[in-house]
């Protein structure tokens, strides 16, 4: 049997040692500490129930490569997800500052001009950046795709309009979020309602503006709600006020508003 040696025994070299020895090797790990595991390896002090480690890691969830050489350890029972808080140490007491709204209140920046700088230019860019995504998916499935189609089959183009919409979603399960495929499969229902009620205010309506405003407003809770700043039964709840006060509401009013206008014009 061949025999081989292996410096260092952090993740890269036990994953090695096992696909050699696998293989048929005799191997030997030499390593300078008292504990595998390298950089990746952690510590505890007194009184904690989780380790920290020596240097900062992270696996995504569609980590298959990893995930699967767990899994054939037999480990996979061990492995937790769990989301992180981020944290500033200031002056004896820590502050949450994972989120906007949390790191303008942050004190370790002062409250003079600084602050109001940081604060409306992360506030700007996560405003904007979340107007920019409904602008685009409002333009695409309402503003092209709809209207390409309402010419010649009007119910048709609604009902594409609403399931391309709602379909989109499943990009959820790939995209490495972590999402599972029972949430994804509720989301796409959930997208493809509010498709149609979407689809059916910028028909009525005939502008885009509700529905970009609108799309804008559920991703910024949708952000709050994944980044665990808002509890998920108030963004859920928040979510369906939104669409049966707002978008019902504007659209039965819409309908009655065109309603009356084609009657008007029949006189």
């Amino acid at each position: 049997m061949e025999k081989t040696g292996i410096i260092g025994c952090g993740i890269s070299g036990m994953t090695l040692a096992k696909r050699l020895s696998d293989a048929g090797y005799a191997v030997e790990i030499f390593e300078k500490e008292s504990a595998p595991g390298g950089i990746a390896r952690g510590f505890k002090a007194e009184g904690w129930t989780d380790s920290v480690e020596f240097f900062y890691h992270h696996w995504f969830q569609k980590d298959s490569d990893l995930l699967g050489l767990i899994a054939e350890l037999g480990l996979s029972d061990r492995v937790k997800f769990r989301t992180p808080k981020t944290v500033m140490y200031h002056k004896g007491k820590f502050y949450p500052f994972d989120t906007i709204p949390a790191a303008i209140a942050y004190p370790g920046l002062g409250y003079g001009i600084h602050k109001l700088r940081f604060g409306l230019a992360g506030t700007a860019c996560y405003v904007i950046s979340m107007c920019c995504v409904g602008f685009l998916e409002e333009v695409i499935f309402r503003g092209l795709l709809f209207r390409a189609m309402e010419k010649d089959n009007l119910k048709t183009a609604i009902i594409v309009s609403a399931l391309t919409f709602g379909l989109g979603h499943i990009v959820n399960l790939f995209n490495g979020s972590g999402q599972d495929i029972t949430a994804t499969i509720i989301q796409i229902v959930f997208a493809v309602l509010v498709g149609f009620v979407l689809v059916l205010i910028f028909y009525y309506g005939g502008s885009l503006v509700p529905c970009i405003l609108f799309h804008s407003v559920n991703n910024a809770l949708s952000a709050f709600e994944a980044q665990g700043t808002m509890d998920p039964q108030l963004e859920m709840a928040l979510n369906v006020a939104l669409i049966v006060v707002v978008l019902g509401g504007y659209l039965v009013y819409l309908i009655k508003a065109f309603s009356k206008k084609v009657h008007n014009r029949s006189l």
